[in-house]
């Protein structure tokens, strides 16, 4: 039914953790979770802290200031974490292979041929079709799936509109 032809980088892997960390169901709570916890954190230790030291008029504020830093930077301050992390593992080769891939669909699955290793995944596996500015991401898992560039051409919107045919239809 379709093919396309492209060359996987490092920076595709990258565009998979960042679309996951802000559009994935359990990254996305997570995020949420550990903002409320940074927040919280200062203004009930200082609170504390001023109970234990009878100074509450004056810790109770500094603690809520804190608090409201965090709040206001910490979208910011996990973006760059994330983003130093991403790049040292990509040094290292850490992310995932990459290369040159040929991805093949008919009616019954998707193929992928990527760096002389071949495989398969049945339709009915996806469980998200998400895409970004530049990629389509068929996913089998949180993290896991297949990336495909929209550089590699106009077969990219008939293969994620394919996919997504399938979302939700995997035999329980």
């Amino acid at each position: 039914m379709g093919r396309l032809d492209y060359v996987l980088t490092d920076d595709e892997y990258i565009a998979l953790a960042r679309h996951e960390q802000v559009n994935g169901p359990g990254f996305a709570a997570n995020l949420r979770q550990q903002r409320w916890i940074m927040t919280l954190v200062p203004p009930i230790t200082f609170a504390i802290l001023g109970l234990l030291t009878d100074s509450l008029q004056y810790l109770l504020p500094a603690g809520v200031l804190l608090g409201g830093v965090l709040w206001f930077s910490f979208p910011s301050l996990y973006d760059q974490l994330v983003s130093r992390q991403l790049h040292a593992v990509a040094k290292r080769g850490g992310l995932g292979r990459t290369g040159p891939v040929v991805l093949t669909w008919d009616q019954w699955r998707l193929h992928e041929n990527f760096v002389g290793m071949g495989g398969y995944v049945d339709w009915t596996r996806f469980i998200r079709v998400d895409e970004s500015a530049e990629h389509v991401f068929l996913l089998v898992g949180n993290a896991d799936g297949v990336i495909v560039p929209k550089r590699a051409g106009a077969g990219v919107a008939a293969l994620a509109a394919h996919a997504r045919r399938f979302v939700g239809t995997a035999p329980r």
